[in-house]
């Protein structure tokens, strides 16, 4: 995650625009965005990998007034790729991390600190950067959750790699299947993330959380289950836009996170 954040802002300005299927002119302010960067450790490094994850992480959690928006939720692929994915409001704050990321190397000592994350980055056998988009009125939220957000330890991430020219559609599709599992009473919520920057496009991911795979794939089941015949109208719909398809999972690895500030933190500053 580390050397990357200078290479993704040189690209965010180089592009100079959204890709895919929303636009810096189009995006609303009802609009999040979220930076991912993808590393692939070494599985015979993997224990060299999590601990200089580790080491990084203590040395952003000792530097808090360098860095205090330098905040990122981590998952472990079932391939062992490793995400660490950081909300921003734009471009700018894509920049921000990379300047706190900068104020770090200064207080730690620049020549030193550098020649330490290229040692770790020899950890891993490809890095990647990619940004996607989630509109606060899109996906599915119950009113009467089956879990909470902290219990949430597992997650299946469907990709739709879409056909050219269906954005309208697509948009549609995604509230007519909110409204199906509104009327059904589902109680397992979905999120939907559209490929901004980095990432083949236009594709739709679909997130879904659960406790762990065993309750992921009897959920899904129920769910089949209780849409029943009303659904396979809207699964011809969404074939009918999809060029290819594939389902990633993935679970928290909080040990490999790097938390907001707590509260006395941020009042000290």
């Amino acid at each position: 995650m580390r050397e990357r954040l200078t290479i993704l802002l040189l690209a965010g300005l180089a592009i100079g625009g959204w890709s895919g299927l929303a636009t810096a002119e189009d995006a609303p302010p009802s609009f999040h965005f979220y930076v991912i960067f993808e590393e692939h450790p070494k599985p015979w490094m993997l224990d060299a990998y999590e601990a200089s994850a580790r080491e990084f992480a203590a040395m952003v959690g000792a530097h808090r007034e360098e860095m205090p928006r330098f905040v990122f939720t981590t998952l472990q692929g079932d391939d062992l790729t490793i995400y660490y994915v950081a909300e921003v409001d734009d471009y700018a704050g894509i920049d921000q991390i990379n300047r706190e990321y900068n104020h770090l190397a200064a207080a730690m000592g620049g020549e030193s600190f550098y020649r330490k994350m290229n040692e770790s980055i020899a950890a891993a056998s490809s890095l990647k950067t990619w940004v996607v988009s989630e509109g606060v009125d899109s996906g599915y939220q119950p009113a009467n959750p089956r879990l909470k957000p902290e219990e949430e330890k597992f997650y299946a991430f469907e990709y739709f790699y879409l056909l050219t020219g269906h954005d309208a559609e697509v948009a549609q599709l995604v509230r007519d299947w909110a409204d199906l599992y509104r009327r059904k009473g589902i109680a397992d919520g979905f999120r939907v993330f559209r490929g901004v920057m980095g990432i083949d496009g236009p594709v739709l991911i679909v997130s879904v959380g659960a406790r762990d795979a065993v309750d992921y794939e009897t959920q899904q089941a129920k769910i089949r289950a209780t849409l029943g015949a009303d659904a396979e109208p809207l699964i011809k719909r969404t074939w009918a836009v999809t060029d290819r398809y594939e389902i990633k999972r993935a679970v928290a690895r909080p040990d490999l996170a790097i938390p907001a500030p707590a509260p006395a933190e941020e009042g000290a500053r």
